[in-house]
């Protein structure tokens, strides 16, 4: 090995292998968007029913808030906008209204900031992609026309957006050169539109030559001309015919899957009953445009005289078309979303069934094993503000969810992409089988998973500071007992011919060394996260510690644990304090538990402890490697984090760091995407979030090598 960097960063045949798996991965791995605007500076809500459909993959549509300001007057206006997120609703999606609102993008509108942007009517401010700055820096109100609004849900994850008709080439655009930024967004933000085509008082000709010409696909739901607003055929073909939802969401889905980055337009004519007659909505429409011209109405008043004059000079039918085609649109446009979100549940579904088709096949099932604990969480923490004072009561919360180390590292690996056989115990409780089903419903295997009558499911209650960090925890961990050498030897064929096997602090010794035996004897990497100063001893006093191929400890376990080993240990136990470390002293506790776990005479060629990686908080991580008895360290810097929730943040750590083991990469590598869960998860509620996806660790891994370089 040839050891280069200031820190004696391993190099070695392993790390060129290391860096062919993160190409590989690199290749296969798409992650998904992520905005170029920081969510710290963003003036964005999303209202809760749309975020949580979105966490979800439930449909969502958006809406475009102009036509509630500048297309109708009060009180209709609001009243057809509540009725169109009611079609929305009743088509099996989620509505998100889009506007802003004293300088704050609104994704999605209630009842009562729906009521207000009615009432402000043009007091509002005409909101296209040019204004957006301008509107949220002066804390303004702005109502979003086709090209915001497609912006705006691009940016929050929606793909379908719902509006009545499309701006496009003005009559005439020979000498004003009037051409809508709707065209524009629609070939650059890959958002799908769904309308009663182009507005009829348009140059609809040259509106779709210049959409062919952004690369913009243009369908037409069945029919074979494309519509014209008020008038259900335009006279002009539609490039494309689709006939229904499940197509037009095929299509979505391909042009996601090729990233084209461009929208589309679904044109939906407006019923034939409802629909206006197209000779004097013609008529009409050239009064207005004379009247226009001759009042030198220019750019974007051009719109909404056009439209109001139109209303007028047809007494109210245009009006009455405008509402009637919007609220079809909401339908349709409601329709394709559930089709798409069904088409991508049951390709997951499929992707899901072929992946553990994969790993059945390749390398005789090579799959992750953990085993450890299944505990339902229980996080105590005060309220916003409040400083926790000790011996009385505090205001607070309390929130429950799924835990335990074990599990919490399985959890992050799957979302990672990579899912594990997870080995563990529940009661035969209410909470165990919460506990179930919280696994399933991420769509992780539960095999693994024992139920005992006798004994209640695992509990972890936790008390967070007003920092996050955690100040006392109380765990009632019996059943624990029941991950015995018994339970273990049914999973003997799986631990075998695993590609990695961990276990937790958890589980009993005679689990860890029926766990060390069975992969020992096959050669198979064994990591062993400690959990605590407490849990971490035992296996050290069962002289396991030369059966495993990763330690994790923390410092203060480090500190335990050697001296334990040693009683030189008790000479360099000063290791500082958080921010203020004594690295050599740590270095020094490091060798001594490598040392300690040397084997010269391993079965199967089995060399013993090879690498140790000690936790220091914000201090970052220190990884200690021994090859043929050589020991050198790498101590990796974490990321300034603004800690939200310290809880599941080692868990974590491991479950990165197994991720890229799977994969192949190198141990420093490893340590770096374990790194990089472990940051995402500080700056989450949740003790596993679902922000952890391999395309970050991926990132972060690549991040990392590129510095080093």
């Amino acid at each position: 090995a040839e050891y280069m960097g200031d820190l004696g960063l391993v190099r070695s045949m392993e790390g060129a292998k290391s860096a062919r798996r993160v190409a590989v991965l690199a290749r296969q791995i798409v992650p998904s968007h992520v905005s170029n605007t920081s969510s710290n500076q963003l003036p964005m809500v999303v209202e809760p029913e749309v975020a949580e459909a979105l966490r979800n993959g439930r449909p969502v549509v958006a809406l475009e808030s102009t036509i509630i300001s500048h297309g109708m007057p009060y009180p209709q206006n609001f009243e057809t906008a509540v009725e169109v997120e009611q079609v929305v609703r009743a088509n099996g999606a989620v509505p998100a209204t889009i506007a802003i609102l004293d300088g704050i993008i609104h994704i999605g509108l209630n009842t009562e900031s729906l009521r207000k942007l009615a009432q402000l009517g043009h007091k509002c401010h005409k909101c296209s992609r040019r204004d957006l700055a301008y509107i949220i820096s002066q804390r303004a109100n702005g109502a979003t026309t086709v090209a915001s609004t497609m912006y705006l849900a691009h940016m929050a994850g929606i793909e379908i957006f719902v509006t009545g008709g499309i701006g496009g080439v003005h009559r005439g655009v020979e000498e004003s050169m009037d051409i809508s930024a709707d065209l524009t967004e629609l070939g650059r933000t890959p958002v799908t539109v769904i309308c009663a085509g182009a507005k009829s008082i348009l140059d609809i000709p040259r509106t779709m030559e210049y959409l062919e010409t952004q690369g913009v696909g243009v369908i037409g739901f069945r029919c074979d001309n494309f519509p014209a607003f008020f008038s259900p055929d335009s006279g002009h073909p539609a490039p494309l015919r689709l006939a229904t939802v499940d197509a037009v969401a095929a299509v979505i889905d391909s042009s996601k899957t090729l990233r084209l980055n461009s929208g589309m337009v679904v044109g939906v004519p407006i019923p034939a009953d409802q629909a206006a007659a197209a000779e004097p909505m013609e008529r009409a429409t050239s009064q207005a445009l004379q009247e226009a011209n001759a009042k030198n109405i220019k750019g974007r008043e051009v719109t909404p005289f056009l439209l109001q004059r139109v209303n007028e000079l047809t007494k109210g039918q245009s009006l009455k078309a405008n509402i009637a085609l919007v609220k079809h649109n909401a339908s349709i446009g409601s329709q394709i979303a559930s089709a798409l979100s069904s088409q991508r549940r049951q390709k997951t579904s499929q992707i899901q069934k072929v992946s553990d088709k994969i790993s059945v096949e390749t390398a005789g099932a090579r799959r992750p094993v953990i085993v450890g604990g299944l505990v339902l969480d229980v996080i105590a923490k005060p309220l916003p503000n409040n400083k926790l004072i000790l011996r009385t009561s505090n205001p607070g919360s309390l929130e429950r969810s799924t835990g335990g180390v074990g599990c919490n590292i399985g959890r992050c690996m799957h979302l990672a992409g990579v899912s594990p056989l997870l080995i563990s115990v529940c009661g035969e409780d209410e909470s165990g089988q919460a506990l179930i089903n919280s696994l399933k419903g991420l769509g992780m295997t539960v095999d693994g998973i024992q139920t005992v009558s006798a004994a209640r499911t695992a509990v972890y209650q936790a008390t967070l500071d007003e920092s996050g960090d955690m100040l006392v925890a109380v765990a009632d961990m019996g059943i624990f007992k029941e991950i015995s050498a018994t339970l273990v030897n049914r999973f003997r064929s799986e631990l075998q011919s695993a590609s990695v096997v961990a276990f937790d602090g958890n589980i009993s010794t005679s689990a860890m060394s029926a766990i060390c035996e069975i992969a020992n004897s096959k050669n198979v990497p064994v990591l062993f996260e400690c959990t605590s100063i407490a849990k971490s001893l035992p296996l050290i006093h069962s002289r396991l510690i030369s059966r495993l191929t990763f330690i994790k400890p923390n410092v203060g376990e480090l500190v335990a644990m050697a001296t334990a080993l040693s009683s030189a240990a008790k000479t360099v136990s000063a290791v500082g304090s958080e921010g203020n470390r004594d690295f050599n002293n740590i270095e020094k506790l490091a060798t001594i538990v490598l040392e300690a776990g040397y084997c010269s005479n391993g079965a199967n060629g089995f060399r013993g402890l090879q690498h140790i990686i000690v936790t220091m908080g914000s201090d970052g991580v220190l990884l200690g490697s021994s090859l043929n008895q050589v020991i050198k360290f790498t101590r990796l810097t974490a990321k300034p984090t603004h800690v939200v929730n310290a809880t599941g943040a080692g868990d974590c750590l491991v479950g990165g760091f197994l991720w890229a083991f799977h994969n192949g990469m190198a141990v420093a590598d490893c340590v770096v995407a374990g790194m990089e869960a472990a940051h995402l998860t500080l700056q989450s509620q949740e003790s596993v979030p679902l922000s952890i996806q391999g395309s970050r660790l991926l990132a972060a891994i690549q991040e990392y090598n590129r510095r080093d370089r």
